[in-house]
């Protein structure tokens, strides 16, 4: 009878400690998708956090300051904000690839790359900065079906930590998926990539801008942005500027003095702020003496 009742307390005691384990098991779950206080926080959660953040603080990564006087500069304060800043570079193309066996990826794919990730795990969220970044149609292929990895990367060459050497290598990367030696001037990729960083930083973070900014924050005219013919004026323009710039008096150049030039001396035109203050000027009409870099 003893016996028979000591079982019974051990099976009490071991359905007790299986239930706690049960709500333990949930309750990590449930903090692991949508996030706690620090105060206790999962330990898993903890070590992404301690991740991301030492890849920044230890990491080559850095995120660029920047100064902006121009009369958008809510655009670059805006930019500042975004949760590409939190990620490097680097660990986002990891991210972005892991699930990849194209040159495209779907939404869902997109989602379960990032959903643990600190800096972008609101990519769950709809409606949320991160799918109004990552998943705009903007960054899909032409059938608009999927999400192509080359402008996904392009975005987070523009925002996420970096320095300006890898900036130029990751652009370089895109532009020449096969690295050959050398780039020309006229080169199908670099025209399309250059266009599309300049459709990023300006149109697509003004609309970005205007659909998250508080009743507080300026308005932005709309004969800024609306007029496709000045638009497409100025990114032609551009375009050319840029191959003056940096190819020169050549046609083309080595690999490495693709890479100089917009690592040093026009590292520039890696920047968003730079490359909209460009645009702005041309699209309003205003002609500045000089343009903050």
């Amino acid at each position: 009878m003893g016996n028979q009742c000591a079982s019974r307390e051990k099976m009490s005691e071991a359905g007790q400690t299986a239930k706690e384990k049960f709500y333990q098991l949930k309750e990590t779950a449930k903090n692991k998708w949508y996030g706690t206080p620090t105060e206790g926080q999962p330990q898993e959660e903890k070590q992404q956090i301690d991740y991301e953040e030492k890849r920044l603080r230890y990491g080559q990564y850095k995120q660029e300051f920047v100064t902006d006087h121009s009369q958008i500069s809510m655009i670059s304060q805006f930019e500042s904000t975004l949760p590409l800043t939190k990620i490097d570079v680097d660990e986002f193309e990891r991210r972005l690839k892991m699930l990849a066996t194209s040159n495209s990826l779907n939404k869902e794919q997109i989602i379960e790359s990032f959903r643990d990730s600190t800096a972008l795990r609101e990519i769950v969220s709809k409606d949320s900065i991160v799918q109004q970044l990552l998943l705009d149609e903007l960054m899909m292929d032409k059938r608009k079906q999927n999400y192509l990895i080359a402008q996904l990367l392009l975005l987070a060459n523009l925002y996420c930590p970096s320095n300006p050497s890898l900036k130029a290598q990751k652009f370089f990367e895109l532009c020449q998926e096969n690295l050959d030696s050398q780039i020309s001037q006229n080169d199908k990729e670099l025209r399309l990539l250059f266009g599309k960083m300049l459709e990023i930083t300006y149109t697509f973070m003004i609309g970005l801008y205007m659909a998250n900014k508080s009743s507080s924050d300026p308005d932005i005219p709309e004969e800024w942005y609306n007029d496709e013919s000045k638009l497409e004026d100025a990114y032609d323009s551009m375009f050319e500027e840029f191959q003056n710039a940096v190819f020169k008096s050549k046609t083309r150049n080595t690999r490495e003095e693709f890479l100089d030039e917009l690592s040093q001396n026009n590292r520039s035109w890696l920047q968003p702020h730079y490359l909209r203050q460009r645009i702005f000027n041309k699209v309003t009409g205003i002609e500045k003496l000089r343009i903050d870099k």
